[in-house]
């Protein structure tokens, strides 16, 4: 197994959970996690089907939207997959953007583990 501390930033991940409420923490930020392990397989493929189409303008704006919520929770190699998915957008092109979704998929993977841990760290 991956060590956490591969894949998140964890001092990102406890800036978070300082900024929340101190009596809700816990329960807000599983929320915040839960709602990123939801939505992330939903823009990896939304990321898929562009490339599919050649929509660089879409590739791009999933992958803008999961750069935010990826940094948000300290996920630092997820964040730069995307900026370089947005970069190939920024170009208008796609080339290349599957080899760099099955990176960020793969990332997904690792990121998904390390925070299912932190989570249940939260709940004891």
């Amino acid at each position: 197994m991956t060590d956490a501390r591969d894949v998140l930033d964890l001092a990102e991940l406890s800036r978070l959970r300082e900024a929340l409420p101190a009596d809700e923490s816990s329960s807000l930020l599983a929320e915040l996690i839960d709602v990123f392990l939801a939505d992330t397989p939903v823009r990896i493929a939304a990321m898929r089907c562009a490339v599919g189409a050649g929509d660089a303008a879409a590739l791009g704006e999933a992958a803008h939207a999961l750069r935010g919520s990826s940094t948000y929770l300290g996920a630092r190699g997820m964040a730069e997959t995307c900026r370089a998915l947005e970069g190939l957008a920024e170009g208008q092109s796609v080339a290349d953007a599957n080899r760099l979704i099955d990176r960020l998929d793969d990332e997904f993977r690792q990121v998904k583990a390390a925070l299912e841990v932190q989570l249940a760290g939260d709940a004891r």
